[in-house]
């Protein structure tokens, strides 16, 4: 590995790296970008992939909801992943 840049001097992925620097902590509003980048739907979008944003569709509607019911404090409140299949039902 050299010291201009190689995956193991910069850390990667980079959360593994930011971990191990002390003091460290990202908002939530940085964990969501990190997540939900703009350009990733973007992508799903121009490629007909319609079903794969599906899931993230019913998590917002789930989050109003709890935030409807439970108030402010299930604002981004987290919710397990959801392994996403073809014909996946919500009923």
């Amino acid at each position: 590995d050299d010291e201009k840049g190689s995956s193991s001097a910069l850390g990667y992925p980079l959360s593994k790296y930011v971990s191990r620097i002390n003091g460290h902590s990202l908002s939530y509003a940085a964990l969501e970008v990190a997540c939900h980048a703009l350009e990733n739907y973007c992508d799903k979008i121009k490629n007909n992939h319609y079903d794969d944003l599906k899931v993230h569709a019913y998590r917002a509607m789930l989050e109003k909801i709890l935030i409807d019911k439970g108030g402010a404090t299930m604002r981004h409140g987290k919710v397990g992943s959801v392994k996403v299949t073809g014909q996946m039902s919500f009923e």
